[in-house]
């Protein structure tokens, strides 16, 4: 955990710009900006230095961290969808557990999210 904090302030100076795309067949999360270079080359580095020291765990551990930098979450595998409208803050979950949290940063992203939900999900209400 510390070198996780270590590198969410140090690398990302507490910040990781990504993009929800919500349309008929889903919602799209992909990191953007600069945090998608600079989250690409950790992981990659963190492929190479697990298959360079022979520790399978680190080399996977940064394989699925690339695997996660693009997510498509399609509407028939919500199952629960959670507003927190003091953060504008809408957390999608699959059968098991919380899957993505799209954080609107306006009222007005908020309430086209939350529309948008409701029209792909009518029963979830």
């Amino acid at each position: 955990y510390a070198l996780t904090l270590f590198i969410s302030l140090t690398v990302f100076f507490n910040r990781y710009w990504v993009r929800f795309t919500l349309d008929e067949d889903g919602v799209l999360y992909e990191s953007v900006r600069w945090s998608r270079k600079v989250s690409g080359a950790i992981n990659a580095g963190a492929v190479v230095l697990g298959l360079l020291a022979a520790m399978p765990a680190a080399a996977g551990a940064g394989l699925m961290a690339r695997s996660r930098q693009t997510v498509f979450l399609p509407w028939n595998r919500v199952r629960k969808v959670r507003c927190f409208d003091r953060f504008r803050v809408i957390t999608l979950s699959n059968s098991w557990r919380p899957f993505l949290r799209l954080h609107c940063p306006t009222d007005e992203h908020y309430a086209q999210a939350q529309e948008k939900i409701r029209m792909a999900l009518p029963t979830m209400e």
